[in-house]
């Protein structure tokens, strides 16, 4: 029946070549603005990498809807001329917020004049005893003996007058706290935050923001106001953009150098360039195909689906040399284009498909989990690999008859490149079957002592010196390196409540990352009335003569502004600057939205997976007094969740896709034992695999983790090619197997190794890891189906190697 099938599909596609030829045409036509469109919208932020209704996304999006979006653009701007750039600045930030792009520009710190005015009121009863204690010891120290007060910040001084005072005040500033301009504690570094406006904000968005913003600094020319000045930029906004342009980037190279590297193989090993015509047209039209199905199914590539056009192409490419392959032999032998085409469909054809159904099985099962890393990836490199299969079946009997039909296009040599594998069966097989033992031994022995997960995310972005060096500058400004997460409440007794349960985290737990935790009433300190008589004692001391002819200089301006401070009277929260409390209260539903922030330790690096997964753990569900839950979130809870996501769905993909290709290949053998054997190479290909990979110092990290059901769904073909060969040729005649389809199954594992090839030369880590990991499989893999599958054959099948296996096979 099957034989009839492929007959008569080879005659009709021979016949009506030309209708079928246009509209393959018109499909590809449609298809190719919907590819182009995908890949335009690239998502690289984490959120995407989980369900929507996922908790903390939920959480997130909550967040972002009410307060806007929580990224900005960050100028870094260093001088040798602080006096002129502090000039040139609020020209500047005037200068940027008349673009109607730009929601705020905020250079200067919110409310610094009513908190230098009320800054007495902020320490405790305590604390202020405390330094009026200690200005009083300074004083009568002074008058015994003492020349010169200084009031910076070296240690004496910090122990003596104000270094308490300080450490209140730089939970509130970030920088020099006397200054009201972000900068660092030598004025040479000064900081200035764009907010985009809009609704929209994608990293499409960013990307044209960021260069509007610079092309509007130019336009000020800050030079001319200020010589020395350097700017650099950083911020949620150029973190993403780098992101996406790394990524985009460096998938134009690897599509370059794969093309490249493929192109070459396919001539070397066809013999004719024309032949690359017949694999690669097919391809590219599959490929636009699959990729106009994924931009009608999901609108968008994430970091984990941005690199399958290479992916992709390497797998499909296989379908296009072992297809062409079989035409060339069915034609070398004296068949005739039908006949050749008819052997074509009926069995490399149906290898194929097992071999894609496999393949795309071990795919499609991923799109079960949780983690859109998985789903995603499986969701369109699945369709793809049946696309583009598809795309060969319905493209190549045209392409043929079309060659066939115009005289000056026939082609009449028919021959590929002659790999002589056949001479590897004369190495001795009991050896070999010993040696693939010890291999195996090894391999499992290094995985399971060398091999592990990195978790840290910097090990593996694209890397960026002019971003590294604008946020170094930044943290000389703000020493913190997380940005703050964020509980949503709604009434002041959920902020109180959730702000002492953060508290209680943080008290209980001694190696906690939580540093502080404040709310919109945080900016209203208690027991203002009883400070007012110790600010009085702290002013009588501040008038003493002693002061007046010992401080000089900026010490005395200190000292002015202190004095002046301690005549400040009670506030409430009425008297706050609007622009303080919007960082906490929403401004068109007040009271009813409001965020608790969460601060971290300075030196803390949410970077770090691990430490971002310990602080969720921490922060994701935290318990008030009275039991309620109050649920935290910011981008790096995010960054832990798709982990903890990843992590956690990564053994069961692995489980599913080995599940799939298994009962797959039931159907297709009809025997487990058949199964098995074919599945041999993969299987045995990957235990090499991670023992290579443990013995090079390679590990495992957020991008190549899914290398591993993507070499469950290649590696399998090699074998089942192998196989169904064998078995056609009467489980004999192994010599013709090695010959044949072993030099095509060389030729499309080395293809797809090209396919990956291009990432290995990324800039960006993550792909790079991609590509080696990927690319030590598939020769794992092959190293096994070449020496290794022919010894175990001919276990199996004594006599198999030298055409004597008929008798065995019948008795199976």
């Amino acid at each position: 029946m099957l034989e009839r099938m492929a007959r008569t599909y080879a005659n009709l596609s021979v016949k009506l070549f030309i209708p079928a030829a246009l509209c393959l045409a018109a499909l590809t036509y449609f298809s190719v603005p919907k590819a182009v469109s995908l890949f335009k919208n690239i998502k690289t932020d984490f959120a995407t990498l989980l369900p929507d209704d996922y908790a903390s996304v939920v959480r997130y999006n909550d967040v972002t809807d009410i307060f806007g979006q929580l990224k900005n653009l960050t100028l870094i701007i260093e001088t040798k001329e602080p006096e002129k750039l502090q000039a040139a600045i609020p020209k500047l930030a005037g200068f940027l917020a008349a673009d109607p792009s730009i929601e705020e520009v905020d250079w200067r710190k919110r409310g610094y004049d009513f908190f230098d005015e009320h800054k007495l009121f902020f320490p405790s009863v305590e604390d202020l005893h405390d330094l009026r204690d200690r200005i009083d010891r300074r004083i009568q120290r002074e008058k015994l003996g003492g020349l010169y007060i200084s009031f910076e910040d070296d240690e004496d001084d910090k122990k003596d007058t104000f270094g308490d005072l300080k450490d209140k005040y730089e939970e509130t500033y970030s920088g020099k706290i006397t200054s009201e301009f972000y900068t660092d504690d030598s004025e040479t570094v000064y900081l200035v935050n764009i907010f985009p406006r809009g609704e929209k904000l994608d990293v499409a968005y960013f990307k044209k923001f960021a260069a509007r913003i610079k092309g509007r600094i130019a336009e000020f020319d800050l030079g001319a106001h200020d010589p020395t000045a350097r700017v650099h930029y950083t911020g949620g906004v150029i973190t993403s953009v780098h992101e996406y342009d790394s990524l985009t980037r460096d998938l134009k190279v690897a599509g370059a150098v794969a093309g490249i590297a493929m192109l070459s193989l396919v001539i070397l090993y066809f013999r004719k360039l024309r032949a690359s015509l017949f694999v690669f047209l097919p391809l590219g039209c599959g490929l636009v195909w699959n990729f106009a199905i994924a931009w009608h199914m999901i609108g968008h590539l994430n970091m984990t689906t941005a690199f399958l056009f290479s992916i992709i192409s390497g797998l499909g490419i296989d379908f296009g040399i072992l297809l062409n392959s079989r035409y060339y032999e069915e034609r070398a032998r004296g068949a005739g284009l039908v006949e050749a085409l008819s052997a074509m469909l009926l069995h490399t054809g149906r290898s194929s498909f097992t071999a894609g159904a496999t393949t795309a099985a071990a795919f499609l099962v991923l799109i079960i989990n949780d983690f859109k890393g998985f789903t995603e990836f499986g969701l369109i490199a699945g369709l793809g690999v049946m696309v583009i299969l598809a795309a060969y079946i319905l493209m190549l009997p045209c392409m043929r008859a079309i060659e066939d039909a115009i005289p000056w296009i026939r082609s009449v040599r028919f021959e590929t490149a002659d790999l002589r594998l056949e001479r590897l069966l004369a190495l001795p097989g009991p050896k070999m079957l010993k040696v693939l033992a010890a291999s195996l031994v090894v391999s499992a022995l290094l995985a399971a002592v060398f091999l592990r997960f990195n978790f840290n995310f910097a090990h593996i972005r694209a890397p960026n010196r002019a971003l590294e060096l604008a946020q170094e500058l930044e943290h000389r400004i703000n020493p913190q390196r997380a940005v703050p997460s964020v509980i949503l409440v709604h009434s002041e007794k959920d902020a109180r409540a959730a702000k002492r349960a953060v508290e209680r985290v943080r008290d209980e737990n001694p190696g906690t990352l939580i540093s502080s935790t404040r709310s919109v009433y945080s900016l209203v300190p208690e027991e203002q009335e009883k400070k007012l008589p110790i600010m009085a004692e702290i002013k009588k001391l501040l008038d003493d003569e002693t002061i007046e002819k010992l401080v000089k200089g900026e010490d005395k301006e200190k000292i002015e502004g202190l004095k002046r401070s301690t005549g400040a009277r009670p506030f409430t929260m009425k008297d706050v600057p609007s622009s303080i409390k919007d960082f906490f209260v929403d401004k068109k539903t007040g009271e009813e939205n409001q965020l608790v922030y969460i601060f971290l330790n300075p030196e803390v690096d949410l970077k770090d997976g691990r430490l971002a997964m310990r602080l969720a753990d921490d922060i994701r569900e935290i318990r008030a007094d009275d039991g309620k839950a109050y649920h935290a979130v910011s981008s790096s809870v995010i960054f832990a969740d798709v982990l903890t996501v990843m992590l956690r769905d990564s053994p069961k993909a692995v489980a599913l896709s080995f599940v799939a290709v298994f009962l797959l290949l039931m159907l297709d053998f009809r025997r487990a034992r058949f199964t098995l054997v074919a599945m041999v190479p993969l299987l045995c290909g990957i235990a090499l695999m991670l023992g290579i990979m443990s013995a090079t110092g390679m590990d495992f990290n957020f991008f190549n983790m899914i290398v591993l059901p993507i070499i469950l769904g290649m590696g399998i073909d090699c074998g089942v090619h192998m196989f169904h060969r064998f078995q056609e040729e009467g489980y004999q005649n192994l010599p013709r197997v090695m010959a044949t389809t072993g030099g095509s199954i060389v030729m499309t594992t080395l293809t797809t190794v090209a396919g990956f090839s291009g990432m290995i030369f990324a800039h960006h880590k993550g792909l790079r890891s991609i590509g080696m990991a990927a690319s030590v499989g598939l020769i794992s893999i092959l190293i096994v189906n070449l020496l290794f599958f022919p010894a175990i054959l001919t276990k199996l099948w004594p006599g198999a190697g030298i055409g004597k296996g008929a008798q065995t096979a019948k008795k199976d």
